[in-house]
């Protein structure tokens, strides 16, 4: 029996057709099996705990505890207070005072804001070197008059960030987590003691909740007089009168 070179042809097309999907198949089987393994793998591997995360200059842990990054920005700013010791000589009490303001002074006041819930005793160390710079720039009246305290920058600083995220000065998450009081809207007797700006407070029942910065600066805010808020938005007024309140 004679076969046609176009039967032929076709067989072999269909031959090579059957082959390709037979690959195709064995393909997506390994692909399955494959996907299937990791699975099951990455379900019998234990999750990570990242224990701390460097962000910004900032030391983060798993529980909000800002302490270790405390103490490491007071061994700097020690160590930096150390080198101006040993010039001191040769500079003015003003030099001095403006040196340790640009030098030391700023690296213990980043990100204040967030670390002003820590412990008291953790701020020791901060406010041990802010002692030994006013000795060592040796003017008293100038240091009075020129430094503030560092839990006043503290208290000015927070309340600056928490006056942008009051006004939606930033994310719309963000602005959300702080929402106006509706006690003052009540009666015309909380228009006495409250002013306009009253944000609403969650109900705290651990001392490390109620050390954050949100429940921390919103207490703050509520504690502030009216005569603090400027009529309209303007945060450099606002940290003025504030600077001036505390």
């Amino acid at each position: 029996m004679e076969v046609s070179v176009f039967e032929t042809q076709t067989d072999s097309h269909e031959d090579e057709v059957e082959k390709e999907h037979g690959l195709v198949v064995k393909f997506l089987i390994k692909l399955s099996l494959l996907a299937n393994g990791n699975k099951q793998k990455k379900e019998k591997e234990p999750k990570r705990i990242i224990r701390r995360r460097y962000f910004l200059g900032v030391n983060i842990s798993c529980n909000l505890n800002f302490g270790k990054c405390v103490e490491s920005k007071a061994k700097v700013a020690a160590k930096k207070l150390g080198i101006l010791n040993k010039v001191r000589r040769y500079f003015t009490p003003g030099q001095r005072l403006a040196l340790y303001q640009a030098q030391v002074r700023t690296s213990m006041e980043y990100c204040s804001h967030l670390l002003g819930g820590s412990a008291k005793y953790q701020f020791e160390a901060l406010d041990s070197v802010d002692r030994s710079a006013r000795r060592i720039i040796g003017d008293k009246l100038l240091t009075q008059a020129k430094l503030h305290s560092l839990q006043h920058l503290r208290n000015v600083a927070c309340l600056s960030v928490f006056f942008r995220i009051y006004f939606g000065e930033c994310a719309q998450e963000l602005h959300n987590l702080v929402p106006p009081s509706p006690f003052y809207h009540r009666t015309a007797r909380h228009h006495e003691r409250w002013h306009p700006y009253v944000v609403d407070i969650p109900s705290t029942r651990t001392k490390r909740f109620l050390s954050t910065f949100l429940i921390r600066a919103a207490k703050m805010l509520n504690a502030l007089p009216a005569t603090v808020f400027p009529a309209t938005y303007n945060l450099s007024t606002f940290k003025a009168r504030v600077n001036r309140h505390f």
